[in-house]
């Protein structure tokens, strides 16, 4: 399966099908990402799970609280804010549930979570992602999806303390 904007964006986990190397705190998550992504998948013509270690919960709350800790990307285009709104969802998602999240599972887990008010900023947001027109992302959304980002970066970094 294709993904609709493809594999070779900015933090995009396979470029030319290589794993790219950063070490950074998402770096976790996208093995986690990869390994419940399975078969969709092929790094060097082999499952994702042949090529990439298994991910512990463990490990992928430390990439969670380590992500939370660091200051939002700048992203200038809709599609880049979009992105951005949808890791964070994403990554919120696997701290609560210790296990692999898509972007569209974060989608999911914030309709849940969050106030009525952000809805339209998520909608607006996976509708980019799944390759929609970013007209409808003006200044008006791109400042809600900021202030969506610091908000849930300051209600979550307290959950996403380890425990003592």
């Amino acid at each position: 399966m294709h993904h609709p904007r493809g594999h070779d964006g900015p933090g995009a986990p396979v470029q030319a099908g290589s794993l790219r190397a950063g070490g950074g705190p998402g770096d976790a998550l996208r093995r986690q990402h990869l390994q419940h992504a399975g078969e969709r998948y092929r790094l060097l013509r082999a499952p994702a799970g042949r090529v990439l270690p298994p991910v512990s919960p463990d490990q992928v709350w430390g990439a969670v609280r380590a992500m939370l800790a660091e200051a939002p990307k700048p992203a200038q285009r809709p599609e880049e804010q979009a992105d951005e709104l949808l890791d964070l969802l994403r990554s919120l998602c696997a701290l609560e549930t210790g296990k692999p999240t898509t972007k569209a599972q974060g989608a999911e887990w914030a309709r849940r979570h969050l106030e009525p008010r952000w809805h339209p900023v998520v909608d607006a947001a996976l509708a980019i992602r799944r390759g929609g027109p970013a007209a409808g992302w003006d200044e008006g959304m791109a400042r809600s999806a900021a202030e969506l980002d610091r908000l849930l970066r300051e209600r979550y970094a307290i959950a996403a303390q380890p425990p003592s």
